[in-house]
């Protein structure tokens, strides 16, 4: 494996080579409970950290995938394209409220209703992010998802896009956003060498910025 994240409830693994599939494993009772763990399955049922497996994601096998976050109930990647995949509760975190959501797996064709009280994703799917552009850096708390975008870092804007229930730094608001929101870190140019979310209810990001000298 390449690269590990812990979420809350389960864990993501990143394979050394694209040929290989990225894996999934249950941290707790509902860490499968929504289809975040990718496999196509729903996980329900006693857990037992001794006899826990990972599970291969298999709709995500051949895709160069260097980056993952994993959320309260729901789970993010990105590819080296700068598309971003998601999983599971999409209501929490990703907040499937608007058109947003594609509806289409990684090489397949598949219906996904927009209604945010459908049924969870349990394969990785094509979402759009900010302004349809690729993603450069992704992270996950309990109930949000935080990105840069690609184009932001290369012109070192400090600016992070970030969906689902968090604090809009800018109104001071605690709100569900069901579409990407800006967060302008300042006039002064830098650029966004790392992002992490807040843990539990912690509806926060910390920012990395590098200023230019």
């Amino acid at each position: 494996m390449s690269g590990l994240v812990a979420g809350p409830h389960h864990a993501l693994l990143l394979p050394k080579s694209k040929n290989e599939a990225p894996l999934a494993l249950r941290l707790g009772a509902v860490g499968g409970l929504h289809g975040q763990l990718g496999d196509g399955g729903v996980v329900s049922g006693p857990f037992n950290p001794q006899t826990e497996d990972p599970r291969e994601i298999e709709a995500l096998a051949g895709v160069d995938l260097p980056r993952c976050a994993a959320g309260g109930l729901f789970s993010v990647w990105s590819d080296n394209n700068g598309e971003l995949y998601a999983s599971g509760k999409h209501s929490l975190g990703t907040a499937r409220k608007q058109a947003w959501w594609e509806g289409r797996s990684h090489g397949r064709d598949e219906k996904v209703a927009q209604d945010e009280d459908q049924s969870d994703a349990t394969i990785p799917c094509l979402v759009r992010g900010p302004l349809d552009e690729p993603v450069d850096l992704i992270a996950c708390g309990e109930h949000m998802t935080a990105v840069v975008l690609a184009s932001d870092r290369k012109e070192n804007k400090a600016r992070v896009w970030w969906k689902g229930m968090g604090m809009e730094m800018e109104r001071n608001t605690s709100q569900n956003e069901g579409t990407w929101q800006p967060v302008d870190l300042g006039k002064e140019r830098g650029a966004v060498s790392g992002i992490s979310c807040g843990d539990g209810t912690g509806w926060h990001v910390v920012v990395r910025v590098i200023k230019e000298t």
